[in-house]
């Protein structure tokens, strides 16, 4: 009690949301009285959605810094593809997983044959 009539409790609540606080006083020889009130813990800034207009604007500014550039809806990719054709440094990806797998098809008879040799030499 803080003053006459006057309560305060600090709560510390795990999760954003909304909150709703009922409050019961009994009272000897009197009717019961209620109040109830609602409140919301609001989500952290860093979930807002950011304003309408901020996207483009950040986008250009971001590839300003990083040498790229932006597409608009519908440009066709081809048009700023020819500097990635004239790099001689982008090659195909080689997959190596068909090396892999020969390799391990030869060994594995290969060491069964070592295991069951050593068998036989304990023998």
């Amino acid at each position: 009690q803080v003053a006459p009539g006057r309560y305060r409790r600090r709560l510390s609540l795990p999760d954003p949301g909304a909150y709703q606080v009922t409050v019961k006083q009994a009272r000897a020889g009197r009717s019961n009285k209620t109040a109830t009130i609602g409140f919301m813990v609001p989500y952290p800034a860093e979930y807002n959605l950011p304003a309408a207009d901020s996207g483009p604007a950040l986008l250009a500014q971001i590839a300003a810094v990083t040498g790229g550039r932006t597409f608009a809806l519908g440009q066709p990719l081809g048009a700023g593809t020819a500097a990635l054709d004239a790099d001689s440094s982008l090659t195909e990806p080689v997959e190596l997983w068909p090396w892999f797998l020969q390799i391990a098809l030869v060994l594995w008879p290969i060491e069964i044959a070592w295991r069951r040799w050593a068998r036989l030499r304990i023998q």
